[in-house]
């Protein structure tokens, strides 16, 4: 059998062979390739029984144009690049790795969060500049006496959870597909507003889908406090970003801290760098070398068991089982 990595540019040394000795000893053959669009993958791909991927799109186009494609990995948690009806129709499960950098995300979005709130970056600059003290427009406020809000309350909300609470502040969560939360200190709100007006910290955790997609835009930024700021490590469609950037500058919200933004990779010029109060990361939250090593354990398994014809964890298009047969 045949697998083929499509953007390889994404791996390390370690994680690259982790792929390579996985699948080699099951007896297939691997390629690495530094793919990054759909016709490269179309024409260089005719013979693969599977399709691990990080970055690059597989819509229906690609999908229908691989007539062997019996798996696709995606690298990462979200699958919102990979077409699901598309790849149901054929009986093409489609995996990805939920729980494989929870960690690293929460803490990344609270780092986020502390580094407007309590204005390290512009002290930064102060004691760079020669100054002392907190200087003149610069309000620290303690932070067990705010509140942080979550949007969406899933793994990486949970790990959240436990920072926040470790700092002693109270936590507001919107979750529609929550009834109640048994944990201390945190309440479950029943609406966004609710918890974008009385939060001092925002955090985007909910997947991207039709229903999320732009759910924070300027209706929504003027709900938040004027002091407030507002994290987002999910999917940059989320948020509105024409909106979030005119209520940075206009002062509406008091900072954003964003690890993902509509249209990333951002060019050099791209106005959101121009922000002062906009701290961007390029997509880097889920990183740590442990993280890595393990997503790629866990999802080369996965592509042995569905390859060898067997149901596996971890599948987001589980209709598929109404199309093919699996082992259990």
């Amino acid at each position: 059998m045949k697998i083929h990595f499509v953007d390889q540019q994404w791996l390390g040394p370690e994680t690259k062979k982790i792929e390579q000795e996985a699948f080699e000893k099951a007896g297939m053959e691997i390629e690495f390739h530094d793919w990054g669009t759909e016709d490269e993958i179309i024409a260089g791909a005719q013979d693969a029984d599977a399709v691990m991927v990080v970055a690059v799109p597989m819509s229906r186009r690609v999908i229908e144009a691989l007539p062997k494609l019996k798996f696709i990995g995606r690298c990462g948690i979200g699958y919102d690049s990979v077409d699901l009806d598309a790849a149901t129709e054929r009986g093409i499960p489609v995996c990805n790795v939920p729980d494989y950098c929870a960690y690293e995300v929460a803490s990344q979005s609270f780092l986020l969060a502390l580094t407007l709130k309590k204005h390290l970056l512009d002290f930064v600059a102060r004691g760079r500049a020669g100054a002392y003290g907190q200087g003149e427009g610069h309000i620290v406020h303690r932070l067990s006496d705010q509140v942080f809000g979550q949007i969406g309350f899933g793994r990486i909300a949970r790990e959240q959870a436990k920072m926040v609470r470790g700092m002693g502040m109270e936590i507001l969560v919107y979750d529609p597909f929550l009834k109640e939360i048994q944990m201390d200190g945190i309440r479950l709100c029943s609406t966004l507003e609710e918890v974008l007006r009385n939060s001092d910290i925002v955090s985007i955790n909910t997947v991207l889908n039709p229903g999320t997609y732009h759910m924070i835009g300027m209706k929504e930024l003027k709900q938040m406090k004027k002091d407030s700021v507002i994290v987002n490590v999910s999917r940059g469609a989320i948020i509105n970003t024409d909106d979030l950037l005119t209520a940075l500058r206009e002062g509406t919200i008091g900072g954003a801290g964003l690890d993902v933004i509509e249209g990333e990779p951002l060019p050099p010029k791209h106005p959101a760098h121009q922000i002062q109060n906009l701290i961007y990361t390029p997509h880097v939250a889920m990183y740590s070398e442990e993280a890595m090593i393990d997503l790629h354990h866990k999802l080369t398994r996965q592509a042995l068991d569905v390859l060898s014809g067997k149901w596996t964890v971890n599948i987001v298009n589980p209709k598929v089982r109404d199309v093919k047969e699996f082992q259990t």
